[in-house]
């Protein structure tokens, strides 16, 4: 008896963390019936002090179709971001992209930098071309995702974070999101952790001061014992 309850806790527990762990990843973009998709990035990038971290979590991303909105879940979201960004007309296609950090489970390091790659028409061209992007922006997705800081730094499909996606208990970004007169085209992405740790730093005057005086005090009382 005393075995089967232990294995149905057991069993409880792991279903448990199961949910806990799809709870991760549950927060999704509206959906799209033009393009949607989410691909999972497993990347190791150099930590500035040394050593590597692990990145691990998921890119949920889709493309609107201005001219074809087909139900009102996108209609809604496509609305709100033309008003408040003052997307043109010539602007079709909306892109939008949530970063979820997967930071309970498997992720050593918190993300802090979001690059958006291959824009170009040519495909085996990965670079940024800040001509195919307009109104490049974050948009708050109503769940607590941490938007970038500051947002004036959102160019050219570069976000960055100089906190982290972890600020506040959260794992998630807002949407980023930017329009464009092109539809999309295959391209890839870069992800770095946030860029802060200990780094050394000259001191102020009034701290060298403030050292140089304690330093006497200590060698006066040396002298004195």
């Amino acid at each position: 008896m005393a075995k089967k309850i232990i294995f149905l806790g057991l069993f409880a527990a792991a279903i448990l963390c199961v949910n806990v762990a799809e709870a991760t990843f549950s927060r999704v973009l509206p959906s799209s019936t033009h393009y949607q998709g989410f691909v999972y990035y497993n990347e190791t990038v150099d930590h500035p002090l040394g050593g590597t971290v692990t990145l691990r979590g998921r890119i949920d991303f889709a493309v609107y179709n201005r001219d074809n909105l087909q139900n009102g879940e996108e209609t809604a979201f496509v609305d709100n971001y033309v008003a408040t960004a003052g997307v043109s007309e010539d602007d079709r296609f909306i892109y939008a992209y949530q970063i979820i950090n997967d930071v309970d489970f498997y992720s050593d390091g918190d993300v802090g930098y979001f690059e958006v790659l291959g824009l170009l028409p040519d495909e085996s061209t990965f670079s940024i071309n800040p001509d195919l992007m307009n109104n490049t922006t974050a948009v708050d997705d109503g769940a607590g995702g941490v938007a970038p800081e500051p947002v004036d730094s959102v160019e050219a499909g570069i976000w960055e974070w100089l906190d982290n996606l972890v600020e506040g208990g959260t794992d998630h970004s807002q949407f980023l999101l930017y329009s464009s007169v092109n539809d999309w085209v295959k391209g890839t992405y870069r992800m770095d952790i946030t860029q802060e740790g200990d780094f050394p730093v000259a001191p102020e005057p009034a701290t060298l001061a403030m050292l140089g005086a304690g330093s006497v005090m200590l060698l006066r009382r040396r002298r004195k014992s």
